[in-house]
């Protein structure tokens, strides 16, 4: 007898989850970028400090590609906590910006983080992709 396959994950999942990843990449980048700039960044009066930065980032790098794990494996809790790591990652990237930037255009950054997130919501909400959290 052969053993029941697993449904494959649907096309938008998929999207979802390299988004995610590039997310993880990207901060592991930021953190390696502050790495590598820590020696002159120290020198200059910035708040928050360039080495919570680092360790921030590396955290969200860190956080991201588990849950493209996650999502990749079909755990049902995924559909409700990375919707909500999305918009925690949104709220913390329109901090940074606030911070350290002194133009009003951070209006762009908040309206593509809250449509990354209602896109990521829609997508592991519907219930086209409801059959592939179910668990047995």
């Amino acid at each position: 007898m052969r053993a029941p396959q697993s449904l494959p994950r649907p096309l938008a999942i998929r999207l979802v989850q390299w988004v995610v990843v590039l997310l993880g990449v990207w901060n592991f980048g930021r953190a390696a970028a502050l790495w590598r700039q820590l020696g002159w960044i120290e020198e200059l009066p910035l708040v928050p400090e360039p080495r919570i930065r680092l360790m921030i980032a590396f955290v969200w790098g860190f956080l991201f590609l588990a849950s493209a794990m996650a999502l990749r494996s079909g755990l049902p809790q995924t559909r409700i906590l990375l919707p909500l790591l999305l918009a925690a990652y949104g709220v913390y990237e329109f901090g940074i910006i606030a911070l350290y930037s002194t133009e009003r255009s951070a209006i762009l950054l908040i309206l593509s983080y809250g449509l990354m997130t209602l896109i990521a919501s829609w997508v592991l909400i519907r219930p086209a992709a409801r059959a592939y959290f179910q668990t047995d």
